[in-house]
């Protein structure tokens, strides 16, 4: 009787495949963890936070032990599931978090628990640097933007430039025009930004001055 339940439980477990389908139905889409008795797997179709699943199908018919070791980090998972959610995490981050809940089902609660709490501190660093990146690229679109409009009152308050240079000031006005048009677009864009964490934010700024230069450049060439 054993015997057969074994091969049961082999073939149940042999069927946790990439493009296969768990148990509900689910289509399989990345399997992160597996051993003999548990599978930790992502399915389609379904929000970032909640497709994650872990199956557990233990050798003996009646072994609680995988489970109740889950339960006691299932605090730490559910609350990894909601920083997935708001931070937006890459697929790493879901990587680690299943190697923490195989850790917990091998025994290695405690340890498992630390893993948590550092994948939860690296999101929210790793969030952190990506919005400061960003605020970094646009920050520096909109200095550039400022600075042709300083020019421009500048010229504009000397009365030589006042007199003789009427195409120079028409000029600066379609560029301060076009500049913060390109402001306003990578405002738009902003999200799509992808960062990069060995960048420091002084070079996102750089970006994003030359980012808003390309933009009256190329406003320049199709008015002149």
């Amino acid at each position: 009787m054993e015997t057969n339940y074994k091969g049961e439980q082999i073939k149940r477990m042999s069927k946790f495949v990439f493009n296969g389908t768990d148990v509900v139905g689910h289509k399989i889409d990345k399997i992160l963890a597996k051993g003999d008795e548990y599978v930790i797997y992502e399915v389609l179709g379904l929000p970032a936070q909640e497709s994650i699943r872990i199956y557990i199908d233990t050798f003996e018919e009646v072994n609680n032990e995988p489970i109740d070791r889950v339960n006691k980090i299932k605090p730490h998972f559910d609350e990894f599931l909601s920083i997935l959610f708001k931070y937006g995490c890459d697929s790493s981050f879901k990587k680690r978090a299943s190697n923490a809940v195989a850790m917990a089902i091998n025994g290695n609660v405690e340890e498992a628990k630390c893993l948590f709490d550092k994948i939860k501190l690296d999101a929210k660093q790793e969030y952190s640097e990506r919005i400061l990146g960003r605020l970094s690229y646009q920050s520096g679109a909109l200095i550039f933007s400022f600075i042709i409009g300083l020019i421009f009152v500048l010229i504009n308050l000397n009365e030589y430039f006042s007199s003789e240079t009427l195409l120079l000031k028409n000029i600066l006005i379609a560029a301060i025009f076009s500049s913060f048009g390109g402001f306003l677009s990578i405002s738009l864009r902003i999200k799509e930004i992808v960062i990069d964490r060995g960048l420091s934010r002084l070079t996102y700024l750089v970006m994003g001055g030359g980012c808003n230069e390309f933009c009256v450049t190329a406003y320049h060439k199709l008015l002149y």
